[in-house]
Order: structure tokens, then C-alpha cells, then sequence
């Protein structure tokens, strides 16, 4: 079947063609590349330029073709290829300094640019073409019998967490979401409007005790007697640089871990209830080196540090609550669109673009691997999932050492000595 991102794969190399034809064409305006001539002689023309762009991505799409095949493991085949890449462009920036005649440096820097076009190109045709298709939230299942069908959703107001309480509201769940933005939570409920079952919001920052427990409060007010039947975190942000609550904890740890965890200890929750945390390990990096747990808060760290600090945790905190006997799952969605990545500076962005293309999926693609996760009687009631189903337990998360040093870590980040530690 030819999806969308298989005719993008076709038509990237052309456009990229038509790049570095516009690029030749604006180099020898300004008086660039009008003296150069290949080893045999003859002058770059467009028609060259055209083709060798071709060239390259056809060579990719081939050797990313073969690696697919040839290697079972898929992030594994991505790794290699996407090393290939790189090795294969950093090699290509010599070539016009020893390759062509009558070039100066300034065209030398017009050709590289040329190459840094066609090999984006390349590495972005090539893994569109072997994109998977990633249908797990999307098959049919029977509904396992959740009761109460109350629900609550941290992160509710954007992104994944957005799309997880629009789809269980369509279920007819009554989701209390959690989230920053007033504005977009209206919006938000106002889009649930007609649905079998409600959203209401409860505004707060989870990275604040004081809202932490009026959120507690209100959530139990309006899930009643009966408790919640699902829990689904997905808060969380991505701050490059430090910023400190005033709990003085890492705004990265605090909302895309701690704020999750506090609220969790507070909320009344029904026998059998289900909980998933949304920003754990993917299987192809469950057996990377474990971040070790510190055992003070001032040691968090800061930044992307604390950020990558805080996906771990939650992978332990999973275990934690598996091994206590509770019904969790951690979900690693993977690369998704969302606005999480906007604090990130725009042109590294822009430079991991070619790198992340394929693998981006909408947060409504994670959404439905998320309530499947939570609704398929079929499916464990516990462990790791990611976009492509469950996938063994990372060994990290099960270790019992782990467990004990991450509760003694979030009591003493919620104690009122958390800016003296």
C-alpha cells in the first residue's frame, strides 16, 4: 500500500533538486561558480547539479532499503544507516576542494551547501520509504469492563494529553483534565460538547505543591465517592535551559515527573484502577545505560539533564507500582507533533528535522495507542508499552534498589526543605 509519506518520499528528492538548481542559479548571479568545471572539463550545469541530487537520494532509498532487510531490528538499521549518512556527507565536503577546478573558497562553501541539501533530502526520502505504519492504537479491540468510567488527565490541554480526553469523553468517560492554559482548556471542553461522556478542567501548574493539593481536592469533589478509574499522565515540558519552581526543583523534573507523582499519592482512586505515564523509555532505548537516582534534590541537575532524569523515573515509578501490584503501564510515544519542543533553539531544531521526519506521528496517533493501552481487554493490565505494543520491562525499572532511592527522593523534593537540600 503507498501511503502519504511514500509519495513524499518520491517527491522530496525533486523539490530538494529544484533547490540546488534555484542555488546554482543564485551563485552565479552574485558571480559564484563561474570558473568551475568538473575533473573532466566540463562546467557545472543545472542538468548536473539535477542529477547528482537524484543520484543521491537513489543511492539512500537503496541502502536504506537493504538495511531494513538485512538487519531485524529496525532501530537498530535506522542507527546504521543514519551513520552512513553522515559519514557520507562530512566525506563529500572535501570533495570540491580536490575534485574541481578553478574554485574558489566561496565556491566551495556553494557546493557544500548543495551537498547539505541533497544528503537532507536523501536521509529524508529514504526513511520515508521505509516508514512503518504504526497501527496499534488504530486496530479494533473489545473494551475490557472499566469501572467507574471516571478518568483523569494530567497535560490535558495540549498535545497528547489533549487528544486522550477528547477520545475518552467520546467513550463516554467523564475526564477531569489537568493542565496550565485556561484559554485552551475552554477550548478544549467546548470541543467535547455533544460527546457521550464530559470533560472538566481543573487549572493548575503541577509543578507547585500549593495547586498539586487544591487539584487533589477539586478532582475528588468531582470524581465522587467512587474514585477514579483511569489516570493518565501526560504533563510535562522540555526546557533546554534551567528553570527553577519555587519549590526549587528543575521545571523539567517537576512537571514531566514530580507534579505527576505528588498528584497520584493525592487522588482517590478505585480498586482496580489504571493508571498510564505518558514519556517513558521506547523498547529501543529500555537497554540504554540507566540514569542512577540521586539521593538529594539538589542533584537533579538542570536542563535536558533533568529532563532525561525525569523520563527515568517514570520508567521507575512504573516498576514501583507493578511490583506494589497496581495496574500501570508506561507508555514511550516516541517522536510525536506536539508544541513541547518550542523552547528548543530553532536551528538545532531545524538540523534534526531530516533525522526525525519519518518518525513523527500526530499526538492523536499516540492518543490512540494510549486508550487502547488503557480499554483493550485483550492487552497485560501492566509493563511497558510503546507505538509498536508491549515490549519487556526495562531491567532498570524492576530493580527494587531503584525503587526505594526514587521514593526517598520525591518525599524529601516535597518536603518544605526542598531549597535548603
Amino acid at each position: 500500500m503507498i501511503t502519504r509519506f511514500h509519495w513524499l518520499s518520491i517527491a522530496t528528492p525533486f523539490v530538494a533538486s529544484g533547490i540546488n538548481a534555484g542555488l546554482l542559479v543564485g551563485a552565479r548571479a552574485i558571480g559564484l561558480l563561474e570558473g568551475v568545471s568538473t575533473p573532466q572539463g566540463q562546467p557545472i550545469t543545472i542538468a548536473a547539479v539535477v542529477a547528482a541530487t537524484q543520484f543521491a537520494a537513489l543511492g539512500a532509498i537503496t541502502l536504506r532499503f537493504m538495511l531494513r532487510y538485512s538487519i531485524r531490528s529496525r532501530p537498530l538499521s535506522r542507527r546504521v544507516f543514519l551513520g552512513i549518512a553522515a559519514a557520507v556527507l562530512v566525506a563529500s565536503f572535501v570533495t570540491p576542494a580536490v575534485g574541481l577546478h578553478g574554485e574558489a573558497w566561496s565556491d566551495v562553501i556553494a557546493l557544500d551547501l548543495m551537498h547539505i541539501v541533497a544528503a537532507a533530502a536523501s536521509v529524508v526520502a529514504a526513511e520515508l520509504a521505509v516508514r512503518p505504519r504504526w497501527s496499534f492504537g488504530s486496530a479494533s479491540y473489545a473494551e475490557r469492563a472499566l469501572t467507574p468510567r471516571t478518568a483523569l488527565v494530567t497535560g490535558a490541554t495540549s498535545g497528547i494529553g489533549s487528544q486522550v480526553a477528547l477520545l475518552l469523553a467520546n467513550r463516554g468517560f467523564r475526564v477531569i483534565g489537568v493542565g496550565r492554559d485556561a484559554r485552551k482548556a475552554a477550548q478544549i471542553a467546548e470541543r467535547a460538547k455533544g460527546c457521550p461522556g464530559s470533560i472538566v478542567f481543573a487549572v493548575a501548574d503541577l509543578t507547585r505543591e500549593i495547586e498539586i493539593r487544591r487539584v487533589a481536592s477539586e478532582a475528588a469533589d468531582a470524581a465522587g465517592p467512587t474514585g477514579f478509574g483511569l489516570v493518565v499522565h501526560c504533563a510535562g515540558v522540555l526546557k533546554p535551559r534551567s528553570v527553577t519552581t519555587t519549590e526549587g526543583i528543575d521545571e523539567n523534573f517537576a512537571a514531566s515527573f514530580l507534579g505527576r507523582w505528588r498528584l497520584h499519592q493525592l487522588l482517590s482512586l478505585a480498586p482496580g484502577h489504571r493508571s498510564i505515564v505518558v514519556g517513558a523509555a521506547e523498547r529501543a532505548h529500555s537497554n540504554l545505560p540507566e540514569t542512577s537516582i540521586p539521593a538529594r534534590p539538589s542533584e537533579i541537575g538542570t536542563g535536558l539533564q533533568a529532563h532525561r532524569l525525569a523520563q527515568c523515573a517514570n520508567d521507575v515509578w512504573v516498576g514501583d507500582l507493578i511490583a506494589q501490584g497496581a495496574n500501570a503501564i508506561a507508555y514511550g510515544p516516541g517522536a510525536v507533533e506536539t508544541s513541547i519542543r518550542r523552547e528548543i533553539p530553532l536551528l538545532f531544531r531545524l538540523l534534526l528535522w531530516p533525522v526525525f521526519v519519518a518518525e513523527i506521528r500526530t499526538a492523536r496517533d499516540a492518543a490512540l495507542d494510549v486508550v487502547r493501552l488503557a480499554l483493550d481487554a485483550s492487552l497485560p493490565s501492566s509493563g511497558f508499552a510503546d507505538r509498536e505494543g508491549f515490549f519487556h520491562s526495562p531491567t532498570f525499572a524492576t530493580k527494587q534498589t531503584n525503587h526505594h532511592a526514587l521514593r526517598a527522593l520525591c518525599t524529601a523534593a516535597v518536603s518544605p526543605t526542598v531549597p535548603n537540600a
